[in-house]
């Protein structure tokens, strides 16, 4: 009986260590992150958390490729092709506004709203994001678009040519004015 009660001592002395370790470990990270958001700068949060980001993608089976507004100068091509044709898709969750004077009712993304598109049995998950940058005074637009690594040569070699030429038939529906005809909205198939 004494060696059980010994073996009992033992066991509760190593779970009170155990408990005491977490404790204070977690007690080092609380103070630590506090720390960290207090005192560092957002900048290098920026690129901390990126480089931890870039760390933990690779083991990820994920790919997430970014596709901005503006690429340089101008308006990056591929934004407008996935802008024109998510709004044909996704009739459900689209912004509507119509300028005073204006003949046609133009429909674009609600921000910060995620969907799923399939190509070809790939699931494919939109995000559309806005960020303000200092040197900006207007937001601007990106979409994320997350799909499995392995289907990475399909997505640049297929899905997104079929994006850009999807937007170009929608070109096509042009006015003798110029203005867009906007038909081409009200007939997508929503999947």
């Amino acid at each position: 009986m004494v060696s059980s009660s010994n073996g009992d001592t033992k066991t509760t002395h190593k779970g009170k260590k155990v408990v005491t370790t977490i404790g204070s470990v977690a007690a080092v990270v609380m103070v630590a992150r506090t720390i960290f958001i207090h005192y560092c700068p957002p900048e290098v949060r920026d690129y901390l958390y990126s480089g931890l980001r870039d760390f933990l993608d690779k083991f990820s089976t994920y790919m997430t490729m970014v596709i901005e507004e503006f690429f340089g100068f101008g308006q990056n091509e591929h934004y407008t092709a996935a802008q024109t044709y998510q709004s044909a898709r996704i009739l459900q969750c689209v912004k509507i506004s119509k300028n005073h004077g204006d003949t046609n009712t133009t429909m674009s993304l609600e921000i910060s709203k995620s969907f799923t598109d399939t190509f070809k049995g790939v699931k494919m998950k939109w995000f559309l994001a806005s960020k303000k940058t200092p040197t900006r005074v207007s937001e601007y637009g990106s979409f994320e678009v997350t799909f499995h690594r392995k289907h990475k040569d399909m997505v640049l070699k297929e899905y997104l040519p079929f994006i850009i030429h999807e937007r170009c038939k929608g070109c096509e529906t042009r006015g003798n004015d110029g203005e867009a005809v906007h038909r081409r909205y009200a007939q997508a198939e929503v999947r």
